[in-house]
């Protein structure tokens, strides 16, 4: 896999853009996902369930506390010469990422429930 075919987000709003230049290193999904629903999220964007652009949005939101509002008005390109705005985000995909945080949250509390349900009985093993 070429580095350019991995998908990746900024989980925390306002830092720089990343640089070629900059050595970084994956982590573990929950060394860098405060919430389950967040951790959730990244998994659906790395099975390829959801689009980056999407993925993105949500981070925000549920690391950040970007409102949906906030995330529809942000501008990725403002051009001063002729006024030319671009968003980061179409209203299609913030639509999208509202449905997506939704199922993240019913994913992670199915899961949390999965985990403590789980009873580990094996006698043979102690």
């Amino acid at each position: 896999m070429c580095s350019s075919d991995l998908a990746i987000v900024c989980m925390e709003h306002g830092k720089k853009d990343p640089n070629a230049r900059v050595k970084y290193e994956l982590k573990p999904i929950e060394s860098c996902a405060k919430t389950a629903e967040s951790a959730e999220v990244l998994k659906m964007m790395a099975e390829g369930e959801i689009h980056r652009d999407v993925a993105q949005a949500c981070a925000w939101h549920l690391e950040n506390g970007l409102s949906w509002e906030e995330l529809a008005s942000k501008n990725k390109v403002v051009s001063s010469f002729n006024g030319y705005t671009e968003k980061y985000f179409t209203l299609e995909q913030i639509a999208f990422a509202q449905r997506v945080c939704g199922e993240a949250k019913k994913r992670a509390e199915a899961l949390k429930k999965q985990q403590k349900d789980y009873k580990d009985d094996t006698k043979f093993l102690k």
